[in-house]
């Protein structure tokens, strides 16, 4: 079978010759992207693999292989990162996206960047003030409970950290 290298979306599995293609494994693991390895009959299966990772030892049964295929797309979307598309106005997570107005992109900048850490308000609030017209503390609180509704069907949450500020949190999102 002969490897195949699918680079559409961020749920498309690589099928690559394994050990044959080992260099292209490490690019495509640093790249964050779903990856069967189709095993030599003779050689030693990986040690090592992620949840994004899975192996087969050729030549591998059809049903098989596509049993495998599906629960690595499975695992890449569920845990799959957050990605700001600033052009669009977007947030995309695998195949899911929410539109955004200015001021909450402003807002989610600094705590995309902070992932699991928190952001000041003090922080957040200089990113909203950015966008054009006067932005109060009560603003930043609305604006924080807008994204916490629009963000939750992507599997994001926003957490208040009592006199320090917010921290978004990635969960692994349903299938």
């Amino acid at each position: 079978m002969e490897a195949m290298h699918p680079r559409a979306s961020a749920t498309d599995v690589t099928l690559l010759q394994w050990p044959e293609e080992d260099e292209l494994r490490a690019r495509l693991e640093a790249e964050g992207q779903p990856r069967l390895l189709l095993v030599h009959p003779t050689a030693r299966p990986p040690t090592v693999w992620t949840t994004l990772e899975d192996w087969i030892r050729r030549p591998a049964e059809p049903t098989d292989l596509h049993a495998r295929i599906a629960t690595l797309r499975a695992l890449s979307r569920r845990n799959a990162p957050l990605h700001l598309d600033d052009d669009d106005a977007i947030v995309r997570r695998g195949n899911a996206w929410v539109a955004l107005p200015a001021v909450e992109l402003a807002v989610l900048r600094p705590l995309l960047a902070r992932q699991d850490r928190v952001v000041s308000r003090g922080l957040l609030l200089a990113a909203a003030r950015d966008e054009p017209g006067d932005y109060t503390t009560q603003m930043l609180d609305s604006t924080i409970q807008r994204l916490r509704k629009r963000l939750q069907p992507l599997g994001v949450t926003l957490h208040a950290v009592r006199g320090c500020g917010y921290l978004l949190e990635l969960k692994e999102t349903a299938t």
